[in-house]
């Protein structure tokens, strides 16, 4: 490839399955939008220390094991790395600032990630059915949006900063083995199924901060034996939770206004704390 290059044009590449190998020129500045797209032969590949933008798509469903982020791109595309299922490694630089949606949908071997301390945004979607263990969300992120871990049937635990003011619709849904989460006293709204189908969670807690709740939050949660609330005033609620055996804990003193809140109420079990 000549050395003067800048720029790869949208596809350059794509589907180019016999691709194994790929030296970038140290000029370029831009891949554009699925460039390597399909290249499924395409394992490793170093990027320019130029990079300034991967333009969406530009990896999806490639060969990719691992790959190094060069320092100065500030964000990660919609599904650049959607459904590289054979990515172990990817090594971010301290400037990302955003990750889009589906950025790392279906990468089912990538079990770790270490987020950049400047990311302030996450795409929706952004790690849906990929194969994360553990996930620490920076401080700085205020939104983990709907669906950003749906299915990610081996995450474990997810620490949030209190930054966040929002979990989104559907943001932990399914993730069976997720046993523990700490919720911010910054969190404001919980939207529906957040954490629905987690059935390794055994414990959670809602903070005073949370003013809005969505539906089923912690629907078919079989295995969850204590939800605490801090909240002197129920927050209002159509539904939570289906398991019966679950022990709610409340403040002392309101342990009668739960009994009459919406929702709250279907609880058998009310403890005070």
């Amino acid at each position: 490839m000549p050395k003067f290059i800048i720029s790869l044009a949208n596809q350059t590449f794509k589907n180019c399955t016999s691709l194994d190998s790929l030296i970038l020129p140290e000029a370029v500045q831009v891949i554009g939008t699925s460039v390597f797209q399909g290249c499924t032969s395409l394992s490793t590949i170093e990027l320019p220390s130029q990079i300034k933008k991967i333009g969406n798509y530009a990896f999806m469903e490639s060969g990719l094991e691992q790959i190094t982020i060069p320092n100065g791109i500030l964000s990660i595309g919609n599904g650049v790395f959607s459904r590289c299922y054979y990515l172990t490694e990817i090594n971010f630089p301290q400037s990302v600032e955003i990750i889009g949606v589906e950025a790392f949908s279906d990468c089912k071997k990538l079990s770790v990630v270490n987020l950049p301390l400047s990311l302030k945004e996450i795409g929706s979607n952004a790690f849906i059915r990929s194969g994360l263990t553990n996930i620490v969300i920076p401080e700085g992120v205020s939104v983990i949006p709907n669906g950003a871990f749906m299915g990610c049937v081996r995450l474990k635990s997810a620490i949030l900063p209190m930054s966040v003011l929002s979990i989104g619709s559907e943001s932990f849904k399914g993730c069976k083995l997720l046993s523990s989460i700490s919720l911010p006293q910054s969190l404001t709204t919980i939207n529906d199924n957040a954490f629905a189908g987690c059935t390794s969670l055994e414990i959670i807690e809602f903070p005073k901060s949370v003013t809005n709740m969505g539906r089923q939050v912690l629907y078919d949660c079989e295995n969850l034996k204590t939800v605490t609330c801090n909240w002197i005033d129920p927050v209002e609620i159509k539904d939570v939770i289906n398991n019966k055996k679950t022990v709610l804990r409340v403040p002392s003193g309101t342990e009668i206004a739960y009994k009459k809140a919406k929702g709250w109420k279907k609880f058998k079990n009310i403890e005070t704390f």
